[in-house]
C-alpha cells in the first residue's frame, strides 16, 4: 500500500533517470510521484505546484549537481594511504629496536618521528 505521508528532511538516493524525470517535469520533486504527462499544473498526489515551482525548486536543490563526479571512496588513494601507514609503522618498529639516537640530545628515532 502506498502512503502519501510527507517526510521533511528525508535524504534519498536517486538514479540519474529519476533526476532527469524531475528535471523535465515527469516526476514531482516534492513527493517523487511519477507523472503521466510533463509539467502538470499540480501533482495529483501532494498538490505541489509543479508548473509554477518545480523548475525553480530543482535549480535550488540541485545547484552544482554533476552526475559525472565520483561520490564514492577513491580506493586507489585509500590503498596508498594504508600502504604508507604500514610502511611507517614497520620503520618505527625497526627504529625502536635499533636504539639509534639522533643528534647530541640523545633523541631516539621513535621520539623524533612523533614530533
Amino acid at each position: 500500500m502506498y502512503s502519501n505521508r510527507m517526510f521533511q528532511g528525508l535524504n534519498i538516493a536517486a538514479c540519474n533517470e529519476d533526476i532527469d524525470e524531475v528535471k523535465h517535469g515527469y516526476r514531482c520533486i516534492n513527493c517523487w510521484e511519477p507523472l503521466n504527462e510533463g509539467w502538470p499544473k499540480t501533482c495529483p498526489l501532494c498538490s505541489f505546484p509543479i508548473a509554477d515551482k518545480q523548475a525553480e525548486t530543482f535549480a535550488r536543490v540541485y545547484k552544482g549537481y554533476d552526475p559525472t563526479l565520483r561520490t564514492g571512496a577513491d580506493w586507489e588513494a585509500e590503498a596508498d594511504r594504508i600502504a604508507e601507514q604500514q610502511e611507517r609503522r614497520a620503520f618505527e618498529q625497526r627504529a625502536a629496536k635499533s636504539g639509534i639516537a639522533l643528534g647530541m640530545k640523545g633523541i631516539s628515532i621513535p621520539k623524533a618521528l612523533k614530533r
